[in-house]
């Protein structure tokens, strides 16, 4: 009795040391595990869950390149795969933004053409008849000059309208020449409203002329500055005011206002008005889409107010729709010129 007594006690101390054994393992096993868990989630994880939250933030108008210095591992003074996987990212980030900015140029140097060539027949015309007011009062001139000198202020009056009519050529011409440069890598400058309106006025003025549009342009203070991209700033307007004269084209009632003015926040804003009835709602949240367009095929790329969104947030103003207005109408508005701009 005493043998089996002692035997039994002995397997059961044996039991007790061996599941003791066995916890003690286990609970070795679960603290390691977890602590390899957490630092694979912290060092892993986390880093990878931050790097997709960088690309989903990324502006890919404008892609930068995205900080690695709070992602390396730890433990080492060189990166570990994760960290060369961010720099392989980092290298495609910086191609991709020059493939963009290569198609951006490209693009507004294409739209900017085939804007000129819609306000082709417009300049034509309007140039042409300058022209023959030239021819006219220079045959004048010749007969006139024979009758000196008792018909000297009839002269003067066919040489001051031939002059006036050279100048309104020279004015298109120079328009037509700011207008066709690529101004995407001028540095900002500061330029007055009345400069940027005098380049494109008279080349919007023959395109809407030629197509029976009426222009109205009123501007409260020709001395507003802006820093700003001018030849940039002309092809905004350009491309608003053209737009308008397509839209309008075919009502009964056909006219296109500029206003500009600066609002109590001392922004300098620059509205443009047709006589359309205004832009539908589904519409309106699409049409800074690239691509997107209402015009029938062949008369649109889809493009041109796209890049005008693009032109206007490098140039840190905004742009929007009028909901409240019974007509179509645009508002640009852009910072006071106090505040300086960067590309």
């Amino acid at each position: 009795m005493c043998n089996s007594s002692a035997k039994s006690t002995g397997h059961g101390k044996s039991y007790a040391t061996a599941f003791m054994i066995i916890l003690t393992n286990f609970i070795k096993t679960l603290v390691i595990s977890t602590l390899l868990l957490t630092a694979f989630k912290i060092h892993v994880v986390q880093r990878l869950r931050r790097l997709a939250k960088r690309l989903q933030e990324q502006n890919w108008e404008n892609p930068t390149a995205i900080g690695l210095d709070d992602l390396k591992w730890p433990f080492q003074k060189k990166g570990d795969e994760i960290h060369e996987i961010e720099m392989a990212i980092n290298e495609a980030i910086a191609v991709i933004g020059k493939n963009i900015e290569q198609l951006q140029t490209a693009v507004q140097a294409s739209t900017r053409m085939a804007e000129l060539g819609t306000l082709s027949a417009g300049i034509a015309h309007e140039i042409n008849n300058p022209l023959a007011i030239i021819s006219g009062n220079i045959s004048m001139l010749d007969k006139t000059i024979k009758q000196l000198p008792h018909e000297m202020p009839l002269l003067l009056k066919y040489s001051n309208q031939i002059d006036k009519s050279i100048k309104r050529i020279s004015k298109i011409i120079l328009g037509l020449r700011s207008f066709s440069r690529d101004g995407s890598k001028d540095p900002f400058e500061r330029v007055t409203v009345k400069k940027i309106l005098d380049d494109i006025i008279p080349i919007c003025q023959a395109a809407l002329l030629n197509k029976k549009v009426e222009l109205e342009v009123q501007v409260d203070d020709e001395s507003l500055l802006l820093d700003c991209r001018s030849a940039q700033i002309e092809q905004i307007l350009m491309n608003l005011l053209n737009n308008a004269a397509d839209a309008v084209a075919s009502l009964d009632v056909r006219w296109v206002r500029l206003h500009v003015y600066k609002n109590l926040e001392g922004q300098t804003v620059f509205t443009v008005t047709d006589s359309g009835p205004g832009i539908p709602e589904e519409i309106r949240k699409k049409i800074f889409v690239p691509f997107f367009t209402t015009k029938p095929v062949g008369s649109g790329t889809g493009l041109g107010l796209a890049i005008v969104h693009g032109i206007v947030r490098q140039h840190q103003g905004s742009i929007e729709v009028n909901s409240n207005s019974p007509n179509t109408q645009f508002i640009i508005k852009f910072p006071s010129y106090e505040v300086k701009n960067v590309a």
